[in-house]
């Protein structure tokens, strides 16, 4: 039997389950248009993790994030077109 905390709405749709792992953000940037890295010692807390989100719309390159130990990098994998590379946030934690 599995033990922690589980809450529920009022549909009874579990909202929390405290049996499974819940990320916590360390940090946010902004990518400019060019790849680029930077070192997040919070990383070594757990399993990191990031995700870019474009802050322009449709018709644009999203940078890649990636974490290596305690290294965020992030660039425009399959992207030489400079003008569709989209100034991003990214967003980085650990779970």
């Amino acid at each position: 039997m599995a033990y922690g905390i589980r809450v529920r709405d009022a549909a009874g749709n579990i909202t929390l389950d405290t049996s499974y792992r819940a990320g916590r953000i360390i940090g946010m940037l902004q990518s400019g248009t060019n790849p680029g890295s930077i070192n997040v010692p919070g990383f070594s807390q757990g399993e990191g993790f990031a995700i870019a989100v474009p802050f322009q719309g449709s018709g644009v390159f999203c940078p890649v994030a990636t974490v290596s130990g305690n290294v965020l990098s992030w660039d425009w994998v399959g992207s030489t077109y400079l003008q569709y590379r989209s100034n991003s946030l990214i967003v980085y934690g650990v779970r």
